[in-house]
């Protein structure tokens, strides 16, 4: 259980640490220009990640991650009113979970597990029908299309990264990187999340280890690649990129006083990165941009039921930051979208979802 630690002070100064961190500036206020709605959802089991095809239909892929690999449940969640009501179109009790999910049509998704196989649907989640995709179980935490036949799969077998491919639109998948070799650029280097530019030529890959963030980038649609060393003491877990600009995000994992997360912008494509400064360092765990606007979720401070579950939000391309306010306080954001324009979904724990609206913008 956590214990509530009273604020006796307001407006604490982080100092700059011996490795060159920034000094964060004090937290900026909370949003007035948003409204925030509770969304009800099916089940309790915790959303991991959210795919819209367009302003009406959307999915969210999810599970539960038991101890007991029997009770592991999988789920994926369907809506055709833009976000505003949910259905189960898949609840199976299967010794899984689902981890994320992706779109080539309005009919055909797939989504990714912890297993060695991934979820396929052909006519928009009516059915599901299980494709295998590597001999042994290993965890997926992406998928991602660069066009309707080239696809990717990120994930790892404990703290050694794997990356697959597709040619045949999600119906084999194979081996991107050899992983096999001791100097592989995948050894201690833990994959989560994968984006592509330059019609599927520019690659890009999040991860690393608790020690060190990292960017695997590629530029000839993974041929050869190269790792970046982003992040001192935070694990990548999401990135977004349009065009030439994008965000990274992560944490160091930790679940006491040490915790922290941190944000990196890139302005030519990924081939380098700068640590923005939000004003906050909580732990951050998924993120979406939508023109000027961009939104970062992730935990609160360890002991603190005071404030809502972190919601950051920018919409002056990342100039400033402010919380976004609701009132949803142990949700443990997990991932959010845009669903159109000014309007953004938020999932995470226990299946909390809400609906943030900017007004005003």
């Amino acid at each position: 259980m956590k214990r509530i630690i009273f604020l006796l002070a307001l407006g604490v100064f982080y100092q700059c640490s011996e490795n060159s961190e920034p000094v964060p500036s004090p937290p900026t206020p909370t949003l007035e220009n948003t409204e925030a709605v509770v969304v009800a959802t099916p089940n309790k089991s915790t959303l991991r990640n959210i795919h819209f095809i367009n302003s009406k239909v959307g999915f969210i892929a999810g599970g539960t991650a038991a101890a007991v690999k029997d009770e592991q449940s999988a789920s994926i969640l369907k809506t055709t009113d833009g976000g505003q009501t949910w259905s189960a179109i898949y609840s199976k009790v299967e010794g899984f979970y689902c981890t994320a999910i992706t779109s080539l049509s309005e009919s055909t998704l797939m989504a990714t597990t912890n297993q060695n196989f991934i979820l396929k649907t052909e006519d928009g989640g009516n059915s599901w029908k299980k494709v295998e995709v590597a001999a042994s179980s290993f965890y997926m935490a992406d998928i991602h299309f660069s066009d309707v036949t080239t696809g990717y799969i990120a994930g790892s077998i404990g703290s050694t990264g794997v990356l697959l491919q597709s040619t045949d639109g999600g119906a084999t998948w194979n081996t991107l990187v050899d992983n096999s070799q001791p100097e592989s650029i995948l050894k201690n280097n833990v994959l989560n999340k994968i984006t592509s530019l330059d019609n599927g030529a520019t690659l890009l890959v999040v991860g690393g280890t608790f020690q060190e963030g990292v960017v695997l980038r590629s530029e000839n649609a993974g041929a050869t690649w190269e790792l970046l060393a982003v992040a001192p003491g935070i694990v990548l877990k999401d990135i977004k990129l349009s065009e030439t600009t994008g965000y990274a995000v992560g944490h160091n994992g930790q679940v006491s006083s040490t915790e922290k997360g941190a944000m990196y912008a890139t302005a030519d494509k990924g081939k380098t990165w700068t640590l923005v400064d939000t004003g906050f360092d909580n732990k951050l765990n998924s993120l979406a941009q939508l023109g000027n606007n961009i939104v970062v979720v992730g935990d609160n401070h360890n002991n603190d039921f005071v404030h809502p579950e972190l919601i950051l939000l920018s919409t002056d391309a990342g100039t400033t930051w402010a919380r976004v306010p609701h009132e949803l306080v142990v949700a443990g954001w997990e991932s959010v979208a845009f669903i159109e324009d000014n309007h953004l979904l938020a999932v995470g724990y226990n299946g909390n979802a809400l609906h943030v609206e900017i007004k005003n913008p």
